[in-house]
């Protein structure tokens, strides 16, 4: 017979296990968009920076050419957190500090046929 304590064991380990699997998908998903990004042409090339990285919540996107686009970040799971579509300007201020958690997350830039994904960091 298991006990109370090993069942409750056994259910974080399982959920630990899925968050892990989850986590590994979804950096597989945006480790083969960076690949595919790498592969392009420089023609389809996008010169974002993120600045500071790592931020404290407050960080600039600054996009090299003045062509609208489109911005998600994504924390590491895979979750979407931030969203704007349609984005003019070429220098765009986030404030995200009470928004959103510390760690890791993917910050992806389409604009027409391009995309890329950057690596952000919140401390």
């Amino acid at each position: 017979m298991i006990g109370p304590i090993k069942i409750t064991v056994m259910k974080k380990l399982g959920l630990l296990v899925m968050v892990m699997l989850n986590i590994m998908i979804a950096t597989a998903q945006v480790n083969n968009i960076e690949t595919d990004q790498q592969n392009n042409d420089t023609d389809n090339y996008l010169d974002v920076t993120l600045y500071p990285n790592p931020s404290r919540g407050y960080f600039s996107v600054k996009m090299e050419n003045d062509e609208p686009y489109d911005i998600a970040i994504y924390a590491m799971n895979g979750m979407l957190v931030f969203s704007q579509q349609n984005v003019q300007e070429n220098n765009l201020k986030l404030d995200m500090a009470s928004s959103i958690a510390k760690g890791f997350y993917h910050v992806r830039i389409n604009q027409g046929e391009n995309a890329i994904v950057k690596k952000l960091i919140i401390q």
